[in-house]
């Protein structure tokens, strides 16, 4: 199995001989891997080029050695080798690092595709739930998502699309008593979620 992470280490550099190989100076995410010589790998009719990072959709990607790893299934778990690529690690850094939740906390979270549930994830690894989220709001327009967020550690779970009149932020707003969430993470990539996000966080009194 080769897994494609987003971003490319040299191992040489100064940032990775410090261990912030997620800041190294040769490759990075503002480099593309798909196009180390400044050309693209794929071409259409309109003569656009798509591609995020290190693939776009398809079956096949080409990448510069530094964005791949091999793994041998025998010594390394391929449901382990998943975690190095994106999603789970986006989803952990925005509860543990960026989110800082803390125990007690609310959070809500925009888009339950496998970042927002990276964030709900309750089990083995450190998510929203572990860190001590005492409520956990998973939204998302799809409604059979519901059961997986659910199951994953939500406690309430929005259906975006079936609130009626009634606003994401107003819904949130109810289930948390008109405080808000301590903490919203968007994870869908809508603007209007962003705005919903930002209107249903807990209001800071300057």
């Amino acid at each position: 199995m080769v897994i494609a992470p987003t971003y490319g280490e040299c191992g040489e550099c100064s940032s990775c001989r410090s261990g912030r190989t997620n800041v190294c100076q040769k490759y990075g995410a503002n480099d593309p891997p798909m196009e180390p010589d400044g050309s693209s790998r794929f071409s259409f009719v309109d003569e656009n080029d798509y591609f995020l990072a290190c693939s776009t959709w398809t079956q096949y990607m080409v990448v510069d050695s530094n964005y791949a790893v091999k793994l041998n299934d025998y010594d390394f778990p391929s449901a382990h080798g998943c975690i190095l690529s994106c999603a789970f690690t986006t989803g952990y850094g925005a509860a543990w690092l960026e989110g800082r939740v803390r125990p007690g906390d609310t959070v809500a979270v925009y888009g339950t595709g496998s970042v927002g549930l990276s964030v709900i994830f309750d089990q083995s690894v450190i998510a929203a739930k572990d860190l001590g989220a005492k409520k956990i709001i998973g939204i998302d327009k799809n409604e059979r998502k519901r059961q997986v967020a659910l199951s994953l550690g939500a406690t309430d779970f929005i259906n975006s699309e079936g609130l009626g009149t009634m606003t994401v932020s107003d819904k949130v707003m109810e289930l948390t008593g008109g405080k808000g969430a301590d903490c919203c993470i968007e994870a869908s990539g809508s603007d209007a979620l962003m705005n919903e996000a930002v209107k249903s966080a807990l209001p800071v009194i300057l």
